[in-house]
């Protein structure tokens, strides 16, 4: 999976994207057939490249992510629409989610890419270690709303 990409046997998102509860170890699995989302909106791959953790060459980048992404859509019958998010704390990757949406796309699910770099990103953050603000998250959400709106038609 995409977090930690060259560091297989360090928790990653596939190590709690299955829980009902994320951070409890035992927890029970997420029942993915007790419901089924018309959307599932994914931002990862920000830590691989800013964090000390391998900087993934793109092609293992984007191979992973896939395999992330069609493990997760796989799931549920029939597969939700996929709003895959880059940005804002690193722009990056955006290339390599691009070209794995692309292959998503080409492989019959419905999926898009939304930007969500704001004025200044990365340097201008100023939430918590550089973290978006709660107005930065109101602004990805704008910019994540017309995306979600075209996958489902809300």
């Amino acid at each position: 999976a995409p977090y930690g990409a060259l560091l297989s046997n360090k928790p990653n998102i596939s190590t709690y994207v299955d829980r009902a509860l994320p951070c409890v170890a035992k927890a029970a699995p997420w029942d993915y057939r007790a419901w089924r989302p018309d959307v599932v909106i994914v931002n990862i791959g920000t830590n691989d490249y800013i964090l000390p953790v391998g900087d993934p060459k793109p092609a293992l980048f984007v191979s992973r992510w896939i395999a992330f992404a069609t493990s997760l859509l796989e799931k549920y019958s029939p597969a939700p629409a996929l709003v895959a998010v880059c940005g804002p704390m690193t722009m990056t990757q955006c290339g390599s989610v691009q070209a794995a949406v692309d292959a998503l796309s080409a492989r019959g699910f419905k999926a898009s890419l939304v930007n969500t770099t704001l004025a200044g990103s990365p340097l201008g953050l100023h939430g918590c270690a550089g973290h978006p603000t709660t107005a930065d998250h109101k602004e990805m959400a704008a910019k994540i709303g017309p995306a979600v709106q075209a996958a489902t038609g809300w």
